[in-house]
C-alpha cells in the first residue's frame, strides 16, 4: 500500500520541477566525481591540446580540444580545469534527449525512468565526467536528433541552420559523425532529393573547410592513423571479444530490455527508423570493423543516444 501511494505520488508530481531537479541531481553526482577521481593519461593529452589551439590534431579533431580549452578558462581549478565542459554537455545532453521525446504524456514516473535509464548505460553515465573526444560526439549527436526531428515536423530554414552547425560540430568532435549522418540518409533516402537537406550538407561542409585545410597541409596524418596504420591482421578474439565488451559499455541487463523492445515494436516513423538505423547500423558495423583489428568498447557510445 505505502508502495502504491509511493508511486502515486511520484506520478502526479510536477514532472517539469522534477526532472530540473534530477538533472541537478546527476550534475552534483559528475561533479563529485571529477574532485574524486584523478585525471587520465588521454584527458591530461587533450589538455596539452588546449593550450595550443589548432584546426586539428594528429588522431582526434579539435572539439575536444576547445572543450579542455575552455574548461581551463572557466574553471581553473585541479580536476574542474580539465573536466568542467565535459559536466556541462552531460547535463545538456540529458536535456536534448528528453526534448526528443514526446512530452504529451510526461509525468513524474516517465521522468524517474529516464534517469534511471540513463545512468544504467555504464560508459554514458562515465563521460560525464571523464573528458575524451566522444564527450562532444554525444553531445552534438543529441542536438543533431533533436534538430533533424524538428526538420521533419517543419523545414524551415532555421532547422536546416542548426542541421548543418550540428553535424558540423559531430564532424569537429570525432569521425565517427560520419557514420551517424550516413545511417540517418540510409534509413530516409528522401533527404537525397530534398534542396534544403542538401542546403545543411553544404554548410556543413563550409563550416568544415578550416578542418579540411589542415588536413590537407599536414598530409592527412588523421586518415593515415586511422584507416592505415591502426589495422592489424585477422584474430577470432577481435571478433569474440565485442560482445561482452559492448555488454559491459551499455550494460547487459539494459540492454536485454533494449533489443527486447526493438524486436517487438516497429518504428512508428521515419524517425524512429533512423534510431533503430543508428542502434543496430553502430553495433553491427563496428563488429565488422574487428575483421581488421581491436575495436576499442567506447566507440560505440553514440547508440547510447537513440
Amino acid at each position: 500500500m505505502n508502495t502504491q501511494k509511493l508511486v502515486t505520488t511520484i506520478a502526479q508530481y510536477n514532472w517539469k520541477r522534477l526532472f530540473i531537479i534530477l538533472l541537478c541531481g546527476f550534475a552534483a553526482l559528475d561533479i563529485c566525481q571529477v574532485l574524486l577521481t584523478e585525471v587520465m593519461n588521454d584527458e591530461a593529452y587533450y589538455w596539452l591540446w588546449g593550450q595550443h589551439l589548432a584546426w586539428g590534431y594528429f588522431d582526434h579533431p579539435p572539439m575536444v580540444a576547445l572543450f579542455t580549452f575552455l574548461s581551463s578558462h572557466l574553471m581553473p581549478f585541479g580536476n574542474l580545469s580539465v573536466r568542467f565542459m565535459t559536466i556541462i554537455a552531460h547535463a545538456l545532453t540529458l536535456f536534448l534527449v528528453w526534448k526528443i521525446i514526446d512530452e504529451k504524456d510526461a509525468d513524474g514516473l516517465k521522468v524517474c525512468l529516464f534517469f534511471v535509464i540513463s545512468a544504467s548505460l555504464i560508459m554514458f553515465s562515465v563521460y560525464g565526467f571523464i573528458t575524451t573526444p566522444d564527450v562532444g560526439l554525444l553531445l552534438f549527436t543529441a542536438l543533431f536528433l533533436w534538430t533533424y526531428q524538428k526538420y521533419l515536423q517543419n523545414n524551415t530554414y532555421t532547422y536546416v541552420l542548426l542541421m548543418g552547425l550540428s553535424m558540423a560540430c559531430m564532424l569537429y568532435s570525432k569521425y565517427h559523425a560520419v557514420l551517424i549522418i550516413g545511417l540517418i540518409v540510409l534509413s530516409n533516402p528522401r533527404l537525397l532529393i530534398q534542396g534544403k537537406a542538401w542546403l545543411a550538407v553544404g554548410l556543413t561542409v563550409l563550416l568544415m573547410i578550416p578542418h579540411l585545410l589542415w588536413q590537407i597541409n599536414a598530409g592527412f596524418p588523421s586518415f593515415q592513423y586511422h584507416l592505415i596504420d591502426r589495422q592489424d591482421s585477422f584474430s577470432w578474439i577481435y571478433m569474440l571479444e565485442y560482445v561482452p565488451n559492448q555488454l559491459v559499455v551499455f550494460n547487459p541487463v539494459t540492454l536485454f530490455f533494449v533489443f527486447s523492445v526493438l524486436f517487438r515494436i516497429k518504428p512508428k516513423d521515419v524517425f524512429e527508423r533512423g534510431l533503430y538505423f543508428l542502434i543496430f547500423g553502430f553495433l553491427g558495423f563496428f563488429w565488422l570493423m574487428a575483421i581488421r583489428g581491436h575495436v576499442e568498447p567506447h566507440w560505440t557510445m553514440s547508440a547510447s543516444i537513440p
